[in-house]
């Protein structure tokens, strides 16, 4: 069973995604310093939106499911280091993006996702994000993100 470090409130609070759009079900592990995190979910959990009509986790969801990763560790490092929380941002490119599960991901199935930034400045974050089934260590999906997202001041 995965488990959260980051407070299930704290999660809801900084993510600029809410339900029933919100498809990540928390922070596994982030290093506020250098923007690195993984995320994780249990298909069918919370995350009905990005189910097919079987049940089974739609494989196009997986590119917001890994937007919402990088945004989750960006939004918790800035909550971390004194910002406030990220606004809503804008997915602006996905790259080299594979899509590499064969079959329909069940209810019930944990996934995590890891996102390591390699462009961050003002702005403007690009991030490498793979996807992968922990219990058998087959990636599902990968690819090269960026968005842009505003920090909130602290006022």
């Amino acid at each position: 069973m995965i488990e959260y470090t980051v407070p299930e409130e704290t999660f809801r609070m900084i993510m600029p995604q809410k339900h029933p759009m919100l498809l990540i079900d928390g922070i596994v592990e982030c290093s506020p310093e250098n923007k690195t995190g993984i995320c994780g979910l249990t298909v069918g959990r919370r995350n009905t939106a990005a189910l097919d009509e079987d049940g089974c986790l739609s494989s196009f969801c997986l590119i917001e499911i890994m937007a919402q990763t990088m945004a989750a560790v960006s939004s918790y490092s800035a909550y971390s280091t004194g910002r406030q929380k990220m606004q809503k941002g804008l997915l602006m490119t996905v790259r080299d993006c594979r899509l590499l599960c064969g079959s329909s991901i069940k209810p019930g199935t944990e996934i995590l996702i890891r996102s390591v930034p390699v462009y961050d400045e003002a702005d403007i974050i690009r991030s490498s994000v793979r996807a992968w089934i922990p219990s058998s260590d087959e990636v599902i999906s990968e690819a090269l993100i960026t968005a842009c997202q505003t920090v909130a001041g602290t006022d």
